[in-house]
C-alpha cells in the first residue's frame, strides 16, 4: 500500500494505549544472564546452521553487499527450539543485532535459544540477537481457509521487476531468496495473490512471505 492508502494508525494498533494490565518485560540482560557461557543449562536449546553444507542457501540473503542471517531465520530458530511439529504464534518479534555470515570465517553459526515465561530470545556468543513473545497453539487448530483469487485480467508484477526494485534499496537477494515468481498489487480492501517458486528451506519460504507484505521498502533498515 502506498502511504495514502494505509489504514489509520489507530486502526492498525487498536490496543497501543491500553494500560489496564501490567506485565513483567524481560530485558536483553535477563536472557544473556541465563545463557551464561553457552552451556546447555536453564532449559536453553542450541540450534546450529552449517554454511558450508545444508545451510549454504543462507548466504543468498544479501543486504548491501553482505550476507546477513534473515529475520525469518530467527523465527525458525525459536520454532525449532520448541519443536517444529508444534504450532506457535509469535508476537512482538524484534531483531536486535544483525548477524553477519561468512563461511570463510566460520562454517557454522551457533545460536542458543533461551526461554523465560512467555518470551524467547536467540543468543549468539553471549549476546541477544533476537527475541519474541510466543504462544503454543492447541493441537489440530486448522488455518482459516481463503478463496484463491484469479490472475485473469490483473496486472502482475513479475520476478525480475520485483527483485530489481528491491535491489535499488540494497536488498540484493540471491537465487535462493527470489521465490516470488509473480504477484498482484492489490488496492485497499482487495485480496492479492502471488505465485511462489519451490523453496529450499522453510526459512527462505517464510522470508518471501515478508517480501509480499512490504508496504514501503524504503523504510526498512538494519537494527
Amino acid at each position: 500500500l502506498s502511504p495514502l492508502q494505509r489504514y489509520p494508525f489507530s486502526c492498525r494498533w487498536l490496543n497501543l494505549w491500553d494500560h489496564s494490565s501490567e506485565q513483567r518485560i524481560f530485558t536483553h540482560q535477563d536472557f544473556e544472564t541465563l545463557s551464561g557461557d553457552g552451556s546447555d543449562t536453564s532449559g536453553m536449546r542450541t540450534v546450529t546452521y552449517n554454511l558450508a553444507g545444508a545451510d549454504a542457501y543462507l548466504l543468498d540473503h544479501r543486504i548491501n553487499g553482505r550476507a546477513l542471517f534473515p529475520a525469518a531465520g530467527h523465527l525458525y530458530t525459536m520454532w525449532a527450539a520448541k519443536g517444529l511439529k508444534r504450532a506457535i504464534r509469535f508476537q512482538d518479534f524484534q531483531v536486535i543485532t544483525a548477524v553477519l555470515l561468512d563461511a570463510r570465517v566460520a562454517e557454522e553459526v551457533v545460536f542458543h535459544v533461551v526461554e523465560m515465561g512467555n518470551q524467547m530470545a536467540v543468543v549468539r556468543e553471549g549476546e541477544t540477537v533476537a527475541s519474541a513473545f510466543f504462544e503454543v497453539l492447541p493441537e489440530g487448530l486448522a488455518p482459516n481457509s481463503v478463496a484463491m483469487p484469479s490472475e485473469e485480467g490483473k496486472y502482475m508484477l513479475h520476478r525480475r521487476q520485483l527483485y530489481m526494485h528491491f535491489k535499488r534499496y540494497g536488498y540484493e537477494y540471491g537465487e535462493e531468496f527470489q521465490l516470488v515468481d509473480r504477484r498482484t498489487i492489490p488496492s485497499r480492501g482487495e485480496t492479492g495473490m502471488a505465485v511462489m517458486r519451490v523453496a529450499t528451506h522453510p526459512i527462505a519460504f517464510i522470508d518471501n512471505f515478508l517480501q509480499l507484505y512490504l508496504e514501503d521498502i524504503s523504510l526498512l533498515c538494519l537494527p
